[in-house]
């Protein structure tokens, strides 16, 4: 079974799991324009349905 802790058999165990390409410094994760986006296209979607249902039970009222 695979183990996630460091390789015992590598020279430098300190920084086996480390990836030193990343700069951590630089890193943004916390925008929130994803979310924002994505609440923005969940209300549009919600409201559209919402609109087209509306239409399609005006429109064909007698078959309901």
């Amino acid at each position: 079974m695979a183990s996630a802790g460091p390789n015992p058999k590598s020279p430098n165990n300190d920084s086996d799991l480390m990836d030193k390409d990343i700069s951590f410094e630089q890193r943004d994760m916390h925008k929130s324009w994803p979310m924002v986006k994505g609440c923005a296209l969940l209300i549009l979607t919600i409201v559209v349905f919402v609109y087209l249902s509306m239409w399609i039970f005006k429109a064909f009222k007698e078959w309901f």
